[in-house]
């Protein structure tokens, strides 16, 4: 057989393939998604696991938070941010993040990406001083009888930080 026709046919593949890309779009790269139907997001889902006592003295306490995000979607999601508040009877003990937003087109970020049906466990320690106010919070923390409640939000979206908009999860949880 005749290899010019070997090259045409190779040629006119990689045509045809370059017209579907062209003009598919993003589509074609995004997960087979049909023309003009937007992704449905599935939120993440927040769980905080623990707060823990990790180092008490009379100076101070650290505290360990350990919060697992699982994502139910059927592509990866982009975990940005996650921001939490402590609270021990309806007083804010301490509050902080795990990540960042991104503040611009060349500012990097620290975000997680968490692959379809999968997880990521995420960890912050919190260093509290004991200035000599509240000592039945302290002597609480001491004994472990203590019941915190855990408030936030977690911030995500799917398949890239440049793909779609920001989504926001609020989260709430009692441990003790």
């Amino acid at each position: 057989m005749n290899p010019k026709v070997f090259v045409g046919v190779a040629i006119g593949a990689v045509l045809v393939a370059i017209v579907l890309v062209v003009t598919s779009g993003s589509v074609l790269l995004e997960g087979f998604i049909p023309s003009g139907q937007p992704a449905t997001v599935v939120p993440v889902n927040v769980n905080v696991d623990e707060v823990s006592t990790i180092s008490l003295n009379q100076n101070g306490a650290t505290l360990e938070i350990i919060i697992t995000i699982s994502n139910p979607n059927p592509k990866a999601a982009i975990l940005s941010l996650v921001k939490y508040q402590i609270y021990q009877n309806d007083v804010r003990v301490a509050a902080g993040e795990i990540g960042e937003r991104s503040g611009g087109m060349v500012d990097a970020s620290d975000y997680y990406t968490i692959l379809s049906n999968g997880n990521v466990v995420l960890r912050d320690r919190i260093e509290l001083v004991n200035t000599g106010g509240a000592p039945e919070f302290w002597s609480a923390l001491a004994s472990g009888e203590i019941t915190w409640l855990v408030t936030g939000e977690a911030f995500f979206n799917l398949s890239s930080m440049t793909s779609g908009q920001e989504n926001v999860i609020l989260f709430e949880q009692v441990l003790g």
